[in-house]
C-alpha cells in the first residue's frame, strides 16, 4: 500500500509523534448570489477591505464609498423578542426568504434541507482520497441535512414531561423523523469485493466537520457493502515507541505513551497516565479516563534501536453503521441509538454514499433556551434559542364585582379604559334574571356613564349639570380619544371638557338651545359637536356611533368589535356584551385571516352574582392542536390558548374574572437554528445596537495590501489603474488593456484565494466601474450569481446585469 510504505520510509529514519496529520477538508465554491453574507460579512461583521488603485480617479471613490454603504447596511444581527441581539455562531436558522417558522408550522415548512452552503463547517463539501488496497479513490462529496412533513413541530402543547405545563414547544412525537443526513459521493468509490477491508482500513473521511477513519468494513453475500466501522478522537496522532506525548483531553492534562508492537502488527501496548492496555488495531478501549483508538501499528525494526510507530485517535469514538437489515441502525461506543436507521448504498464494487435517519425514541418538547445534539456523530445540534413576538401589546378584561374594565391601546399607542358597571334594580346583588343590566360606564348614574355618538345625557332629574363627569368616544382620524365633561356653566354659557386619553383642557360657549354647537376641543382634536339645553346634552360628534355594536381599531390595527347580541348597546339593559377581536394582518408569511372569537360577558354565573367574563374561545377553524389548556397540573385554575397567528389568552377559569388577550403586529415565529454542537448564542444587552461598525482603515490603497490570500478583497478600478486589479487579472502595466470590457459595460469577478475571496469591480470607463459599484451597493435589487456578472447601462436609470 502507498500510505502504509510512505509511513515506514519516514518511520526508519526516525520521526517523531507529530509525524502525520491527515485531515480530508472540503470547500464550498464561492459565488456572488453569497454576497455580501456569507461571502464577506461573518456574523454580522465585515471581514476583507476595499481597494483603490493609488492614484484612482474620483469615479472609482465614489463607486468604493457606495459599495461601503452597502456593507455597512448589511453588517447587522437581528434582534429577538426581548430586544436583544441574537446569532448561533456558524449557525443555520430554519427558516428561508420570507418564511419563518410559525406555529403550527414543522421544520420543514420553514426550510427542507440545509447544505454546505448553509453550514460549511458542519455540510461542507469535501473529497475522499484514500490509496489503500486494490482501488485508489479521489472522489468528490457533499453532504445534506433533510427534514421531513409532520415532525418537528412548533405548536402549543402540554408537555407531559414537565408537569403537562403547557405553552409553545418545538415537538417530536413518539417515532417521528428528526432528520435525514446523506453522504453522496459524486462518482462511485471502487472497493475491492474479495479483500474490501484492505481498500478502506485507515482511510479517512471528513463527516460533519470532523475527521473519521475506516477501520472496518464487511459486505453481505451479495458483495454490497452492509456494515461500516468508523473512529474519530479528539486528535489523531502517531505514537513512536518510548516517545511520551502530553495533551490535554476533556479538560485534564494525560501522559500518553507507546510501550510497543506486537510482531503481527495487530496489537499496540499504549500506556496512559502509568496504566497498560493492549489494543487491537480498530479497536477502542477506554484506559485511565480516556478512550483511546487504534487505527494503524507498524512495527520498524532496525539493528540499532525499536523505531515502532502507532496511529492512534485520543478521546475516541467508535461508530458502527449496520446496513444488514437484522440490527439495522448505529452503534456508537458500544450503545445502539435507538429508532436510527442506516442505508449504506453500494452495489459489488461501488460505493455511492451513506444515509441516516434518526427518529424520536419518546416524545420530545424543547422549550425556549434548549438545545437537542445529534447522538449518532455529535456533531451538531438542533438549537431552539427564542420565541420572537415583537413588541407584544394586550388587550385585558378584568371584572370586580359588580363593575368590569376592558383596557387596551389606541392605534396611537395611548391606553383606553371601556368600563361597564352592573345596574342593580331590585336586591343587592346583580341578577340578570331580574330587570338589572349591564351599563357602559362605571355605574347607572348618568355623570358616570359612557356616551356614543347621538346619544343624550338627561340628568337624574332632566338638569344638564347632572351630566358634568360624563364621557363620550370620539374618533380623530384613527385616534380614539376619550373626552369628559368637567363643567358646564348656564350663567356664562360654557362647558370645559378634557381630553382623558391625550390630555388638556378646553372651554367654549354653547348655546344652550337644540342646536349643535361646534366647540374646540382639547387633546389635538379639531372640534367637537353638543347639544346642550337646560334639561340634556346630546353628542352628535363624529366618533363611536350608537346602534347595535361599534368597533375599535386598536394598537397594530387589531379590531375590537363590541355587540349586544343585536340590541343597542347604549340603552340600559345590555343583557350579554359579546367582544370579538379581529386578528390584525401585520407581518406575516401568508394571509391567515383568523379571528380571535367571542369573549363573552356575563354577570349570572357565579353564586355572588359578581360579573364574570365567559365562553373566550379562539376561532382557528377547528384546530385541536389550538384548544386552550390549563397552564400546568399544578395550576389548573388558569388557561391559555394561542391561535396559529401567535396571539394568545389567559383566563382566570375558577373565578372568571379576569382575561388578558396578548398579539403583535407581527406573526409570532421561532427562532431555531442547526449550528455546530456547543456553538453560542450572541446576546447583547436590552437597547444595544445592532449594526457593527465597518472598521476605521477598511480601505486602502493598492500598495498598503499584502496577497489575496491573507484577507478578503474588494477591488475598484481597472488594472491600468489599480495594481491589485492588474494582479487578480493577471496583465502588467503594458498590457493592461488586454480584455478590457467593451463601452458601456462593466464585469464584477470574483475568485478564490486561498482561504479568502477577491471580487474585482471593472468597466470600460470611470462610471462604468461606478456604475457596477452600485450594483454591489444594492444588491438586493439585482441577481447575482455565479464567478462573474456582466453590467451595462449608460446611466444609473438603466443598469442591466447578466450572467456569464
Amino acid at each position: 500500500m502507498k500510505v502504509r510504505n510512505a509511513i515506514k520510509k519516514v518511520a526508519a529514519i526516525g520521526l517523531g509523534a507529530s509525524m502525520l496529520g491527515a485531515t480530508v477538508m472540503g470547500a464550498v465554491a464561492a459565488d456572488l448570489g453569497d454576497y455580501p453574507n456569507p461571502l464577506l460579512i461573518q456574523d454580522g461583521v465585515f471581514e476583507g477591505v476595499i481597494v483603490l488603485g493609488d492614484n484612482a480617479v474620483s469615479s472609482d471613490t465614489l463607486g468604493a464609498i457606495d459599495i461601503a454603504t452597502g456593507l455597512q447596511f448589511s453588517s447587522t444581527t437581528a434582534t429577538d423578542a426581548s430586544g436583544e441581539v441574537l446569532s448561533v455562531a456558524n449557525g443555520a436558522a430554519i427558516a428561508s426568504a420570507g418564511n419563518d417558522l410559525n406555529i403550527d408550522e414543522d421544520l420543514e415548512d420553514a426550510n427542507s434541507k440545509l447544505d454546505g452552503v448553509d453550514l460549511p463547517d458542519i455540510l461542507g463539501d469535501g473529497e475522499f482520497d484514500e490509496s489503500e488496497g486494490a482501488n485508489d479513490n479521489t472522489e468528490d462529496f457533499t453532504q445534506e441535512l433533510r427534514f421531513v412533513n409532520g415532525s418537528g413541530i412548533f405548536q402549543f402543547d402540554e408537555n407531559d414531561n414537565r408537569n403537562d405545563e403547557a405553552g409553545l414547544y418545538l415537538v417530536f412525537d413518539d417515532n417521528d423523523v428528526i432528520y435525514e443526513y446523506e453522504l453522496e459521493f459524486e462518482d462511485e468509490v471502487k472497493y475491492d469485493t474479495t479483500d474490501v477491508s484492505e481498500d478502506f482500513e485507515t482511510a479517512k473521511i471528513d463527516i460533519q466537520g470532523n475527521t473519521y477513519t475506516f477501520t472496518d468494513v464487511k459486505l453481505d453475500g451479495s458483495d454490497d457493502i452492509d456494515e461500516i466501522t468508523l473512529q474519530a478522537g479528539d486528535t489523531t496522532v502517531w505514537l513512536e515507541q518510548d516517545a511520551p506525548i502530553t495533551r490535554i483531553l476533556g479538560g485534564e492534562e494525560h501522559e500518553v505513551e507507546l510501550v510497543d508492537v506486537s510482531e503481527t502488527e495487530e496489537k499496540c501496548g499504549i500506556l496512559v497516565d502509568g496504566t497498560l492496555e493492549w489494543l487491537d488495531v480498530g479497536s477502542s478501549e477506554n484506559i485511565n479516563g480516556v478512550e483511546v483508538g487504534v487505527t494503524e501499528a507498524i512495527a520498524v525494526h532496525s539493528e540499532t534501536q525499536l523505531t515502532d510507530v502507532c496511529e492512534v485517535n485520543l478521546g475516541s469514538m467508535e461508530i458502527i453503521l449496520d446496513n444488514s437489515g437484522t440490527t439495522d441502525g448505529v452503534e456508537v461506543n458500544g450503545f445502539e441509538i435507538q429508532d436510527s436507521d442506516v442505508t449504506i448504498s453500494s452495489d459489488a464494487g461501488d460505493f455511492t454514499g451513506i444515509e441516516i435517519e434518526l427518529s424520536a425514541e419518546d416524545d420530545m418538547f424543547l422549550m425556549p433556551g434548549d438545545t437537542w445534539v445529534d447522538p449518532v456523530f455529535g456533531n451538531f445540534e438542533i438549537n431552539f434559542a427564542s420565541i420572537v413576538h415583537r413588541d407584544p401589546t394586550t388587550v385585558e378584561f378584568d371584572a370586580a364585582g359588580d363593575n368590569m374594565d376592558i383596557k387596551f391601546n389606541n392605534i396611537d399607542g395611548r391606553e383606553i379604559v371601556l368600563p361597564f358597571a352592573c345596574s342593580v334594580a331590585s336586591g343587592d346583588d346583580c341578577d340578570k334574571t331580574g330587570s338589572d343590566s349591564l351599563h357602559f360606564g362605571t355605574d347607572d348614574d348618568e355623570n358616570e356613564q359612557y356616551y356614543l355618538e347621538g346619544t343624550t345625557c338627561t340628568g337624574d332629574e332632566g338638569n344638564a349639570t347632572d351630566c358634568i363627569g360624563a364621557r363620550f368616544l370620539v374618533y380623530e382620524g384613527d385616534e380614539l380619544h376619550v373626552l369628559e365633561i368637567d363643567d358646564i356653566d348656564f350663567d356664562e354659557l360654557d362647558v370645559s371638557l378634557s381630553d382623558i386619553t391625550y390630555g388638556g383642557t378646553k372651554t367654549d360657549d354653547f348655546t344652550n338651545d337644540e342646536t349643535a354647537d361646534t366647540l374646540d376641543a382639547p387633546g389635538g382634536l379639531n372640534t367637537v359637536d353638543l347639544k346642550i339645553n337646560g334639561t340634556a346634552v346630546e353628542f352628535t360628534a363624529t366618533g363611536i356611533g350608537s346602534g347595535d355594536a361599534f368597533e375599535i381599531e386598536n394598537e397594530f390595527g387589531m379590531t375590537i368589535l363590541f355587540d349586544n347580541d343585536g340590541t343597542d348597546l347604549t340603552n340600559n339593559n345590555i343583557q350579554d356584551l359579546y367582544v370579538y377581536l379581529d386578528e390584525t394582518q401585520g407581518d406575516t408569511d401568508e394571509d391567515l385571516g383568523e379571528v380571535v372569537s367571542v369573549l363573552e360577558i356575563t354577570f349570572d354565573s357565579h353564586s355572588d352574582d359578581d360579573l364574570v367574563v365567559n365562553s373566550v374561545a379562539f376561532d382557528v377553524g377547528g384546530d385541536a392542536e389550538n384548544s386552550p389548556a390549563s397552564v400546568s397540573d399544578d395550576d389548573n385554575d388558569n388557561e391559555i390558548g394561542y391561535t396559529t397567528y401567535g396571539t394568545m389568552y389567559t383566563q382566570d377559569t375558577e373565578d372568571n374574572d379576569k382575561v388578558t388577550v396578548t398579539y403583535s403586529a407581527d406573526e409570532l415565529y421561532a427562532n431555531v437554528f442547526v449550528s455546530p454542537a456547543g456553538a453560542d448564542v450572541k446576546r447583547a444587552a436590552v437597547g444595544a445596537v445592532n449594526v457593527q461598525k465597518i472598521s476605521v482603515g477598511t480601505a486602502k490603497l493598492a500598495s498598503e495590501v499584502g496577497s489575496f490570500e491573507s484577507q478578503n478583497t474588494l477591488v475598484v478600478g481597472g488594472p491600468c489603474a489599480n495594481a491589485k486589479a492588474a494582479e487578480f487579472l493577471g496583465v502588467t502595466a503594458d498590457n493592461c488593456l488586454e480584455g478590457a470590457p467593451e463601452e458601456n459595460t462593466a464585469v464584477i469577478q470574483l475568485k478564490e484565494m486561498g482561504d479568502s475571496v477577491a471580487i474585482l469591480v471593472n468597466g470600460y470607463g470611470a462610471m462604468d466601474t461606478r456604475r457596477a459599484a452600485r450594483v454591489l451597493a444594492n444588491y438586493d435589487d439585482y441577481t447575482l450569481s455565479g464567478e462573474e456578472v456582466v453590467v451595462t447601462g449608460t446611466d444609473f436609470s438603466n443598469i442591466q446585469v447578466s450572467t456569464v
